[in-house]
């Protein structure tokens, strides 16, 4: 099909009740990552040390990872309840951006937390959109500890 020539009604996406999945993770998770991306700072590989925490980029592992410390299909069943919308005569979905903002440290020897969010925008493009969510990892106070804001270009 062909992508819509006329305007989206994007409050029907953007105006949904926000989501909330659980996500987890543990000190072998924190240092494993951070040997992945090629650190070799003590701060992110070493658990004993005094500086020990979690590299500022492994939240965005959890959109991914959720709850699981199995190996995972993809798309992860978490995906599967932040994916974007589905939209008349997309073909593709492209990854466009992601801006992640630490808000506070993430505990250090692992925890049990939320991914809060959903779609927050979606702003027709020539014969495609992009489709913006907005995440929050928190605790069970509401204790923001990571924003994160993605962004996938869906190709019409």
């Amino acid at each position: 099909g062909q992508f819509p020539s006329m305007p989206l009604d994007t409050a029907v996406h953007t105006s949904k009740p926000k989501v909330s999945r659980p996500v987890e993770y543990n000190q072998r998770d924190l240092i494993i990552y951070a040997l992945g991306i090629g650190s070799v700072d003590p701060r992110y590989t070493y658990e004993l040390h005094r500086d020990f925490a979690a590299f500022p980029t492994y939240p965005i592992v959890l959109t991914f990872k959720g709850d699981s410390f199995d190996t995972l299909t993809f798309p992860s069943p978490i995906m599967a309840h932040f994916s974007p919308p589905q939209l008349e005569g997309v073909r593709v979905g492209l990854d466009a951006e992601k801006l992640i903002e630490k808000v506070s440290e993430l505990p250090k020897n692992g925890a049990r937390l939320n991914l809060v969010g959903g779609v927050v925008g979606i702003h027709q493009k020539g014969k495609g959109a992009l489709v913006e969510r907005e995440l929050e990892l928190v605790d069970d106070t509401g204790k923001v500890y990571y924003r994160i804001v993605d962004a996938a270009f869906l190709v019409g």
